[in-house]
């Protein structure tokens, strides 16, 4: 059964709404505690009750000798209108066919994740309780340093390494090194998220325009860029590889000018054809490249698990200023993740992945090889293609008729500052997708390009 309400509880309810409706204005007077403890036949105390809940949150204050009235209420919080109330089943829209770039392949290795997660309980206990170290735990970075110097060719050690919860977190990290007015320069296009996490904080930035090589240096020279942002082993959303010169050419920029350049190698375990890109670290004679990593596309975005490798004089900054900050990754996830590596499954399934993704690759080259209107861009790696559209083709109203197809698809302008003046294009992810919807989107996709 239902428990009755008290009723000092239904007069405080009661008078709150008639103030938040509106219906009892400032400087009304209540009755007094008298007149309505007679009127309904109740103790004082219990009007006192409710009145003192009414003064404690502000919604009415006491004169002396004149009796209670309504306050000014001008900081209380207000019930929404009926008609802007959050509606609960409101969900947002699914689409069958997600192109979007977003999300993996389901061949998580769940039954090994569980079993390495009951081990690092087993192992750690008490280890487990404690606040971690804010760099992370030693284990992990020092099994990072190790698989950075196998796979991506970059000589790094555990003391330098940073883990943190996604990208987002370590470029809060990194607006701490930099307290003087230090400018950004950003690939144009590029991530949305960077220019929005830029402008979030009231850090100061600048586009840069790109050719087929990448960041155009004498851009960065002339924007006086100090810290340089860029995306060189597979860069989003055009998906172009940076050759070696033009990697050398910013290389010396960042050495002549004391600049630093921040690497986002987010998906460059997945190349496809030909040895793996080294990254552009792994050829940084002067330390002058921040590395950036994450767990995201290569196990998934849900473990939120990023890391950065910093120059030692930023290591040093890092130290001084923003050592404070606990790492917001959870120590299981961080003992679970160190075992997984350790014991060699990441590299084996990262291979794994990277085969899936490969034939996904293929499936859509084939599908789209005989189409007319379709032309496949850069797609050597990566876990996105790009589909150079015809001339004169509306990329926004193609994304909004696929939408109305069941495709969730973004054209390349999505991701510019300022008006877009390349070529037409839709960035294509298929990461998250199985090869058989992959076919189906496309079929619906190559009819609505040909209407």
């Amino acid at each position: 059964m239902k428990e009755k309400k008290p009723i000092y509880m239904e007069i405080y309810e009661d008078i709150k709404e008639k103030i938040d409706r509106g219906d009892m204005k400032i400087g009304m007077r209540l009755e007094s505690k008298r007149a309505l403890s007679n009127r309904m036949n109740i103790g004082i105390n219990t009007v006192e009750n409710a009145y003192a809940m009414l003064l404690d949150e502000g919604y009415i204050e006491a004169r002396e000798r004149r009796g209670y009235f309504v306050a000014k209420q001008d900081l209380l919080l207000r019930p929404l209108p009926e008609k802007n109330k959050l509606d609960t089943k409101i969900k947002k829209k699914e689409y069958p066919y997600d192109f979007s770039y977003q999300g993996v392949d389901k061949k998580f290795p769940f039954a090994l994740w569980k079993k390495l997660t009951k081990e690092a309980v087993d192992v750690e206990r008490e280890n487990l309780l404690r606040r971690g170290d804010p760099q992370g735990e030693e284990g992990l970075r020092e099994s990072i340093a190790a698989y950075l110097g196998q796979s991506r060719g970059i000589k790094a050690t555990k003391e330098n390494i940073i883990i943190t919860a996604g990208t987002e977190y370590l470029f809060q990290i990194l607006f701490g090194l930099w307290r003087e007015k230090a400018v950004f320069g950003i690939e144009n296009p590029g991530f949305e998220r960077w220019s929005l996490l830029f402008e979030t904080n009231g850090i100061s930035y600048v586009p840069l325009n790109m050719d087929d090589k990448g960041i155009l240096p004498e851009e960065v020279k002339e924007k006086n860029v100090d810290i340089l942002c860029i995306t060189p082993s597979h860069q989003f959303p055009t998906g172009k590889i940076m050759p070696i010169g033009r990697r050398k050419e910013l290389l010396q920029w960042a050495e002549k000018e004391k600049r630093y350049i921040i690497e986002d190698d987010y998906d460059g375990e997945f190349k496809y054809t030909g040895r793996p890109i080294p990254a552009l670290k792994s050829i940084d004679t002067r330390d002058r490249v921040v590395y950036m990593g994450n767990f995201s596309n290569t196990l998934s975005p849900a473990l939120r698990v990023s890391y950065m490798l910093l120059p030692d004089r930023l290591m040093a900054r890092y130290i001084r200023r923003v050592s404070y900050a606990a790492c917001p990754v959870s120590t299981l996830t961080q003992k679970t993740l160190e075992l997984f590596i350790a014991k060699g499954f990441f590299i084996r399934h990262v291979n794994r992945m990277r085969k899936i993704y490969k034939e996904k690759r293929e499936l859509i080259l084939r599908e789209l090889k005989h189409h007319s209107k379709i032309h496949v861009g850069s797609t050597e790696a990566g876990l996105h293609i790009i589909l150079e559209i015809e001339e004169g083709q509306d990329e926004k109203k193609l994304c909004l008729k696929a939408r109305e197809k069941g495709i969730l698809i973004h054209g390349i302008s999505r991701y510019a500052i300022g008006s877009y003046t390349g070529k037409p294009a839709l960035v294509m992810g298929f990461a998250g997708l199985e090869k058989e919807k992959i076919k189906e989107g496309l079929q619906v996709l190559k009819k609505i390009v040909r209407e």
